[in-house]
């Protein structure tokens, strides 16, 4: 993130890709939300070679984005989020110290005390295979566990 210039930053993990309307589609929506922290879209599930296997519809926010993550990561993945980067940076970024979750612990100190918008456009393809991370539903559930606690 400190390597960052732009007033945007998005993260794309190397096995992921980025659909060709992502970028211009989450500039839309700060153009029209221009008081959101972050902005956000539904995403598809591919295989390893790269073939759709099921398209994950968007899960919004609702009428107060803090509660509705309070109820879930409700984003799901990552590349879909397009930040401010200065209200990145103001809110103290990832926190290292957690080894998962760390995007839902940053949508919830954003949406905390900022507003988020979403379309249901599919923005990301997110990889599924075998070594994600996030199939290791213990260390997931104590991750969530950890940053729900600290909204205490």
């Amino acid at each position: 993130m400190t390597a960052a210039r732009g007033e945007f930053i998005a993260f794309l993990d190397a096995d992921d890709r980025l659909r060709p309307v992502a970028l211009a589609t989450n500039l839309a929506l700060f153009h029209d939300n221009p008081d959101c922290a972050l902005v956000y879209g539904a995403y598809r599930c591919i295989d390893e070679a790269g073939a759709v296997r099921n398209t994950v519809p968007l899960r919004s926010v609702g009428e107060d984005p803090y509660a509705g993550f309070l109820t879930g990561n409700l984003i799901g993945m990552h590349a879909t989020v397009l930040y401010r980067r200065g209200t990145l940076e103001a809110a103290g970024g990832f926190d290292r110290s957690l080894r998962a979750c760390e995007d839902y612990d940053v949508y919830l100190r954003l949406s905390r005390a900022n507003k988020v918008a979403c379309t249901p456009e599919y923005l990301a393809d997110y990889r599924r295979h075998a070594s994600n991370m996030s199939n290791s539903n213990p260390m997931m559930l104590r991750a969530a566990l950890k940053v729900l606690r600290r909204q205490r």
